[in-house]
């Protein structure tokens, strides 16, 4: 009897799904408008949010380092200055839609 074990794969257009839908980007926005609401203390604790309630846990020091430096470039990228950070719909919304293709909020262990 032969007993296969299927990879664990996803094929380019699911990937490209979680990248570029409509619906997921439109998801991101939603979150970003509800954290820019409801956690205004710091950049940090408004991290420590999304992890918690994407993953169900806290981030690593070293996540909170990487995703920290992602929304100082996403300002950047959108022309805005570091006073407007807690305040960006589409910093957030960006830094949003990162934690959704994360491999973690995807995958089912």
């Amino acid at each position: 009897m032969a007993r296969g074990r299927r990879d664990v794969t996803n094929v380019p257009r699911q990937a490209l799904t979680m990248m570029n839908d409509r619906f997921v980007t439109e998801e991101a926005q939603f979150w970003a408008r509800r954290l820019i609401k409801e956690t205004s203390e710091s950049p940090e604790a408004r991290l420590r949010t999304m992890y918690r309630v994407s993953l169900g846990r806290d981030p690593t020091e070293g996540e909170l380092r990487k995703m920290g430096s992602l929304a100082t470039d996403l300002l950047a990228l959108h022309g805005e200055s570091d006073s407007d950070l807690l305040q960006s719909v589409p910093v957030w919304q960006d830094m949003a839609h990162a934690v959704f293709n994360l491999k973690e909020f995807i995958y089912i262990r």
